[in-house]
């Protein structure tokens, strides 16, 4: 919707002077999603641009929602219009792929990303409902995945197969992965609500030393990772603490798509006088290489980026699966050794870093949204960010968004690097994993072995 009032309702327009047979689709979100859920500029109501689509000549409207009666009947729409529910969109979309001349699918639902950030602000009721997978019963076959493509349906390799689990953090309880017929599915209701409880927060209360720098001060520093998770968060932040420290800064936001799970890149160049120069960090130049998804950090337009003799890397390992890895059980995450070679051919392998900052950040906060903050911390203890701790988090606290949390987050990436024998003192349980009495473990492998 957004981009339709800016500037797509001219190609409708242009369509029906033309006479050309097409269906537009316009996916009324309510919101700029992808660069912080802005309002609209010239946005209307759904029945209004029902009525200007219309005017403007459109044949046929259909309106897709997730919530049909939540319109009330006083509502006046143009002539004609079908109002469907979301589970009907095949038959809609052949349906007018039949009329003659333009018409116009509106597909009217509130941007997912968007209702998290509300739900978190209290803005937005939270559903008390929590849908869980018994892996005990889940056989792994990724039906739940193709019903719902949510990148919260997530697979998990356990020690008998992989599995299946609901990643409940990204969770936008959107419950479409019950339209499987699956009995490892389990939903959870409170029977009252639940007491508010403060969030666990780990807190780094020890001096850390300060780290040698590895990079110029002049520096441009690249950082890539998946849309939603804090990345352009995360630019702001740097650039700010570099304006603290009396330095002149150039970025660059490269978002993707507004959906959870879209690559993010953004260029962030570091001066000691003011530049005359380009935001965006050029081919071979990246000083420092930034990397919270591994698997975007591999894509080979964003190494192009990186110089064997100049850039040092820290990337986070975890392992986010993709949606052909949801939806597909054939589709399995390539081999980590082999992307950290990858990273290491282009950068200074020697000196690069790497961890794995989403089991980091749920192990210590409960909260997966931490581990961006933890890469930096990382970053900076490694040498890599020419820009001092304290205007860090100064920065962080003027953000103000879950300040507690990522201070610290900063500073456990920087213990990471500064004490790597804490880390690996570290244990979490995963989150559903199967409780299994001593000895059924070896019972099931002599079974197993016996049969074979």
């Amino acid at each position: 919707d957004g981009t339709f009032f800016h500037s797509g309702s001219l190609a409708v327009r242009q369509a029906v002077a033309a006479g050309t047979n097409i269906t537009y689709k316009i996916l009324y979100n309510s919101a700029v999603a992808m660069t912080g859920g802005q309002d609209a500029a010239g946005a209307m109501p759904v029945p209004e641009l029902t009525r200007s689509l219309h005017a403007e000549g459109v044949k046929r409207i259909v309106v897709m929602t997730d919530e049909p009666d939540k319109y009330p009947r006083s509502v006046q729409w143009a002539p004609g219009v079908e109002i469907l529910h979301r589970d009907r969109l095949d038959e809609a979309q052949r349906r007018l792929r039949e009329i003659p001349g333009v018409t116009a699918l509106i597909y009217d639902q509130r941007c997912a990303a968007e209702k998290r950030r509300l739900r978190k602000r209290g803005k937005l009721p939270d559903p008390a409902m929590r849908v869980v997978i018994n892996e005990a019963v889940c056989e792994g076959c990724g039906d739940c995945g193709v019903k719902s493509n949510c990148l919260s349906v997530q697979p998990v390799d356990t020690e008998f197969g992989r599995k299946t689990q609901i990643h409940q953090s990204s969770c936008n309880k959107d419950y479409s992965c019950l339209d499987g017929d699956c009995p490892s599915f389990l939903t959870v209701v409170p029977r009252r609500a639940p007491a508010k409880k403060e969030r666990r927060v780990f807190k780094v209360d020890r001096a850390l030393p300060e780290p040698a720098l590895r990079v110029p001060r002049e520096c441009n520093v690249f950082m890539m990772g998946i849309g939603g998770t804090g990345v352009v968060t995360v630019n702001q932040i740097l650039g700010t603490a570099a304006l603290l420290d009396g330095r002149h800064v150039r970025g660059l936001d490269q978002t993707g798509l507004s959906q959870k799970g879209g690559p993010v890149v953004s260029h962030l160049k570091i001066f000691e006088r003011t530049p005359e120069a380009s935001n965006k960090v050029a081919a071979g130049s990246a000083d420092c290489y930034l990397g919270f998804d591994i698997l975007v950090a591999t894509s080979p337009q964003n190494l192009d980026h990186a110089s064997p003799d100049r850039t040092l890397a820290i990337v986070s390992t975890s392992k986010v699966p993709t949606g052909a890895m949801v939806t597909s059980t054939d589709v399995e995450f390539p081999d980590p050794g082999g992307l950290v070679a990858g990273i290491n051919r282009v950068t200074r392998k020697d000196e690069n870093v790497y961890l794995d900052a989403l089991t980091l950040a749920e192990t210590l906060f409960d909260d997966h949204m931490a581990a961006n903050m933890l890469v930096l911390g990382a970053a900076y203890q490694a040498g890599a960010i020419p820009v001092s701790a304290p205007a860090i988090e100064e920065a962080i606290v003027l953000n103000g968004v879950s300040v507690q949390m990522n201070s610290h987050a900063f500073r456990a990436g920087r213990l990471f690097v500064a004490d790597p024998a804490w880390a690996k003192g570290l244990k979490r349980q995963r989150l559903g994993a199967v409780q299994v009495e001593r000895g059924v473990r070896a019972r099931v492998r002599g079974a197993g072995e016996a049969g074979a």
